[in-house]
């Protein structure tokens, strides 16, 4: 009852901006259909208020294929969200941009029902019916409503944004079947964005080989320690990729970052456990590799096992995604 009064409310708040000029912003990804539905339910007919998608550089294909499944006739596609707003104030007189944002995403915790655009943007009025939405309230309201979205949901992505910044959750990985679960199945809504970095991948990366603590060898998973350039592109955290040693193809898991469970977690390091490699005997040599992915953030593990428990985890995850 109390989602369908929330519910309610949103499309009376929506409607209240009929006699106005919007526009509304959208990408594709869940909260946008959400979104777009509330409107039609509050408008009848939005066949003509315009619909602003920003094209990315490297959008995925499979949200590109469902965006033109949707045959939206009144979408405009673009490359700056700026110009196009202050096109469609010059033009067509528009004072209010409907968008999906929700107090969760990035900037979404300075951001209000209702609120004006920066000072050096076209001053227009953001409307943001879904900002105090969770998670777990759009699927719901998805399945409710029966409504189509993107393929990539069901294949392990909570949020999407571009194929080089953008992966699976690692938190729906089912390391018993060996299968990623879909997004509505992610415990607990904060994790929506753990598949999401800043920098963008692939990404080759060279570097000798050096003495480190050995503290992975103590544990059964040795690692090839990398000198690392300070100057770095690359969020902490822990990826998979491959790499050609002496002529043989290995896939690796590779944590970056400061390690919580040892002394020297004040230091950066760059640890790669190769897979299947037999000689530790390495030292100095020079390791070219290619970073192919990301599984998750550093954690703050204070215990062996916890550390086993996740290296192990990260292992199933990097194979699944380096033999597909």
């Amino acid at each position: 009852m109390d989602s369908l009064i929330k519910i309610i409310k949103i499309i009376e708040i929506i409607k209240s901006f009929k006699e106005y000029k919007t526009a509304i912003f959208f990408n594709g990804g869940k909260d946008s259909i959400v979104l777009l539905d509330l409107i039609k339910r509050a408008y009848n007919d939005i066949s003509t208020i315009p619909i602003i998608y920003v094209e990315k550089s490297d959008e995925f294909p499979e949200m590109l294929e469902f965006i033109e499944s949707l045959g939206l006739t009144n979408i405009i596609k673009t490359h700056d969200m700026k110009d196009t707003i202050k096109a469609l104030v010059n033009d067509y007189q528009i004072t209010h941009v409907f968008t999906g944002i929700r107090s969760t995403d990035p900037y979404g915790k300075k951001t209000s029902l209702i609120q004006k655009t920066d000072s050096d943007w076209p001053q227009v009025l953001l409307v943001n019916p879904l900002i105090d939405w969770t998670y777990h309230d759009i699927w719901i309201y998805i399945f409710d409503r029966d409504l189509e979205y993107c393929e990539l949901y069901d294949q392990g992505y909570t949020s999407l944004g571009q194929i080089g910044n953008t992966f699976k959750n690692s938190l729906l990985f089912d390391h018993i079947k060996k299968v990623y679960l879909p997004a509505y199945k992610l415990k607990d809504g904060k994790d929506e964005r753990n598949g999401r970095i800043k920098y963008t991948l692939p990404l080759v990366l060279e570097g000798e080989v050096i003495h480190g603590q050995k503290n992975g060898k103590s544990i059964g998973f040795p690692t090839a320690n990398i000198s690392i350039n300070s100057n770095t592109k690359l969020d902490y955290g822990v990826y998979y990729g491959l790499l050609d040693f002496n002529g043989e193809i290995k896939k690796f898991v590779m944590s970056y970052g400061q390690n919580t469970l040892y002394f020297n977690s004040k230091y950066t390091t760059l640890e790669l456990h190769i897979l299947d490699l037999i000689t530790e005997d390495f030292y100095g040599k020079i390791l070219k590799f290619e970073i192919k992915g990301f599984i998750r953030n550093m954690e703050n593990l204070v215990t062996v096992p916890e550390l086993i428990c996740a290296i192990n985890k990260d292992i199933d995850i990097a194979i699944y995604n380096l033999t597909i």
